[in-house]
């Protein structure tokens, strides 16, 4: 018997749900019911780059393969719209080669939000090299949706209509590579009672940003890499998640004091003074998660907050200092040239932070990292990758600047991308450097490559059979002289690490290239035993 034929109308449509546009269409040979569910499926997707065969995109070749496709959608959309069923979903993308489709496109819309359509995605794509000028204007049809929960528009333009939208069960808004100006965002947000999630990326035709009236809005995700932009004001007292991305060089005016229980920020761009970045997350008492990246005139960044936990600084060249007041910060990620000077009064948080210089290292470098991990003192895993050419160490030089040898690191995780042509001997600079910045108990050495598994070779013997007859004559030895004794804790495959399965393989090998092949992705762990 074919029990599954027998299943509810709903059970096939949800299995379908999960299946791609052809594998659904397949489904019409399993029987004459599944080709009759097949039929009022209530999830339609048209996508013209199916009817388009490699390098017939443009000229008479191109119109042919649209003509096939605008004939598809017809029948399959009047199919579908002489049933009893509303549309869950109607998801289009097409090719505009010229304007000529645009009515029919038109029609299409019409007809979904008759059917009540709750999620609707159009992206009528541009063909540059056959019409530059191409571009599709949303019918006002779309704004008389009054089921749509979810609108995805992209590449096309809207125009501001007269009478008020009638979107009332819009959840989630996204515009990409729309032209829209500013009344009308103002209309999107204040006109939708029920909108949570709204993003916006490269559109065009804004000036000024501004979100009000959003009382249910919750997340926001602004993208505009133009220098146009002059403002963004939002204000949305259920914001709990920003983000701000936009050009490096803007000076943008940010007014976000109606969003006091923001919870999650993130700033990429934009060139804040240390004054304005402190004004700004001054506005958010509640936040938890601070992300900032490539904010190219911060100097120094002052945060006093006991809720914040997450903290992350990345492409920021300019910054020299980082004071932070917070008690409860449990990760601290900072990718940046130089290591900053961290003031901290946070005794009993415990970081874990990732460093990725993008220069080469040399003395200085490892001081800094020295003084930075001394004065934050409760880190328990510290992070690197390093892509280097270069690399230099000079002990006299650390000797005069420290009176003792001691800053232990709980665990190092070292990822290093072994550069063609240079020497291991070269990399004894590097070794040296980090064993007396950190002093790690454990350390993990990630290898991905032939030239990584030569480096992690090296590296063990190194710390085996290290010589202690470099610097007898001075008070404060090398990290040679402190460290007792090297064991591998174990060798696994990058996935089991992930999963956390940690198989002890060849625990005390020699030679390590009998542990696992060369070209496959490890992780070796170390345990270090130093003098107390």
């Amino acid at each position: 018997m074919d029990r599954m034929s027998e299943l509810p109308d709903f059970i096939i449509h949800k299995i379908m749900s999960h299946l791609s546009p052809k594998k659904v269409a397949q489904t019409s040979i399993l029987s004459k019911r599944w080709n009759y569910l097949q039929t009022s499926f209530p999830i339609l997707e048209f996508n013209q780059n199916h009817f388009m065969r490699k390098g017939r995109l443009t000229g008479t070749g191109g119109v042919l393969h649209e003509k096939r496709f605008v004939k598809f959608v017809d029948v399959t959309l009047g199919r579908f719209c002489r049933l009893e069923y509303c549309m869950e979903k109607f998801r289009l993308k097409v090719c505009l080669f010229n304007l000529k489709i645009s009515s029919r496109i038109d029609e299409w819309i019409r007809l979904a939000v008759e059917k009540e359509v709750k999620e609707f995605d159009i992206s009528p794509c541009r063909i540059y090299n056959a019409y530059r000028d191409a571009v599709y204007t949303l019918p006002q049809t779309i704004f008389s949706a009054k089921l749509l929960t979810t609108l995805r528009l992209s590449s096309c333009k809207i125009e501001q209509p007269s009478d008020t939208l009638m979107l009332c069960s819009l959840k989630s808004l996204t515009l990409k590579g729309v032209c829209i100006n500013e009344q009308m965002v103002q209309k999107f947000t204040s006109e939708c009672p029920l909108l949570e999630d709204l993003l916006i990326c490269s559109c065009w035709g804004l000036k000024h940003l501004r979100v009000s009236k959003a009382l249910k809005l919750k997340f926001i995700q602004f993208h505009n890499p133009s220098d146009k932009l002059v403002s963004v004001e939002i204000i949305a007292p259920s914001l709990q998640v920003c983000w701000l991305v936009v050009n490096y060089s803007s000076r943008l005016c940010i007014d976000m004091a109606g969003c006091t229980h923001l919870k999650e920020l993130h700033v990429n761009g934009g060139s804040f003074t240390d004054q304005d970045f402190h004004q700004l997350i001054l506005k958010f008492p509640f936040l938890e998660h601070l992300y900032v990246y490539k904010s190219m005139l911060l100097e120094r960044i002052i945060i006093s907050s006991d809720r914040l936990k997450r903290l992350k600084i990345r492409s920021c060249p300019g910054l020299k200092a980082i004071h932070l007041d917070t008690p409860n910060l449990i990760s601290f990620s900072y990718y940046l040239n130089w290591i900053p000077i961290a003031v901290t009064n946070a005794p009993y948080s415990y970081w874990k932070v990732s460093i990725r210089p993008y220069s080469d290292l040399d003395t200085s470098w490892f001081m800094n990292l020295t003084k930075f991990l001394g004065v934050a003192n409760q880190i328990e895993g510290l992070f690197l990758s390093l892509t280097l050419k270069k690399i230099s160490f000079n002990l006299e030089g650390v000797r005069e600047s420290f009176a003792s040898f001691r800053c232990q690191v709980p665990t190092l995780n070292l990822s290093v991308n072994v550069c063609a042509g240079v020497p291991f001997s070269d990399y004894r600079a590097l070794l040296d450097g980090l064993l007396w910045s950190c002093c790690p108990w454990t350390l993990h050495v990630t290898a991905t490559g032939e030239d990584e598994h030569k480096f992690l070779q090296w590296l063990y013997e190194e710390l085996r059979n290290r010589c202690v007859n470099c610097c007898n004559s001075h008070n404060i030895k090398c990290w040679r002289h402190y460290l007792k004794d090297v064991k591998i804790l174990s060798t696994l495959p990058m996935e089991d690490w992930r999963r956390k399965n940690r198989k002890l393989l060849n625990r005390n090998d020699d030679d390590l290239r009998d542990v696992w092949p060369i070209n496959q992705h490890v992780i070796m762990s170390f345990n270090l035993d130093w003098v107390q």
